[in-house]
């Protein structure tokens, strides 16, 4: 196990083909990404995801499935909901073509 994931990705390689979309998101996520009328949106939404996501799996030495960690909002901060995740801190950001995120362990539940 890690202290620190980090992943960026360029927005335009994602697409939203709901194959894609089910891979990534979870249930609570698809519920939000369907009320954006944007692709444009979307695909900065999906992009934020998977960068944390991924940013995520990268701390720990066992894959858990993009689909089931489940990301939303508290105190307008990026939060994940899953509770065996809840030692982790997560911070996503989107610049113009890129978004990035880090994934770090901390001591702290974060409650």
């Amino acid at each position: 196990m890690s202290n620190v994931g980090i992943d960026i990705i360029e927005i335009k390689r994602i697409k939203l083909s709901d194959k894609f979309i089910n891979k990534i998101l979870h249930e609570d996520e698809i519920q939000i990404i369907k009320t954006f009328n944007s692709t444009k949106r979307k695909k900065e939404f999906l992009a934020g995801r998977w960068a944390a996501k991924e940013s995520i799996q990268k701390i720990f030495d066992e894959k858990i499935s993009m689909s089931k960690i489940n990301i939303g909002y508290k105190n307008e901060k990026p939060t994940i909901f899953n509770v065996e995740l809840r030692n982790v801190s997560l911070s996503i950001s989107h610049e113009k073509r890129y978004c990035v995120a880090v994934a770090i362990v901390s001591n702290q539940s974060g409650g």
